[in-house]
């Protein structure tokens, strides 16, 4: 019993940790947009470095809900950036939320937030 325990001690540091997701933000690349132009929210997943698979979504304060995205992160890697683009078109002026959800292989969210003004 003792030869087992002393074994799986021993072999502890080589096994794998599964992927984890240990934190996400969201920013826009400018705090506002103008008429008719496309803003991009850039998300950045951070992970704990094990490689496996992420899926996450973009949620948007008009309603749409992108489907599941899932990116492949490789072994080594601990950030991983992303990004949507939102396309604006037409008079007025929006406070506008991009939310990103990661689904798995943990949750964790993060939201962006800027303004679409057109005159």
């Amino acid at each position: 019993m003792a030869a087992l325990a002393a074994g799986a001690f021993l072999a502890w540091p080589w096994v794998d940790e599964p992927l984890s997701v240990t934190g996400a933000t969201a920013r826009p690349n400018s705090t506002g947009t103008g008429c008719d132009s496309t803003m991009t929210v850039l998300g950045t997943l951070r992970t704990n470095g094990e490689g496996g698979t992420v899926s996450y979504r973009w949620r948007r304060s008009d309603g749409a809900v992108t489907g599941p995205v899932r990116q492949r992160i490789p072994r080594g890697t601990r950030q991983t950036e992303i990004t949507l683009r939102w396309a604006f078109h037409g008079p007025g002026t929006m406070k506008a939320t991009a939310v990103l959800e990661v689904l798995s292989p943990n949750r964790a969210d993060a939201a962006a937030t800027f303004t679409y003004t057109c005159r």
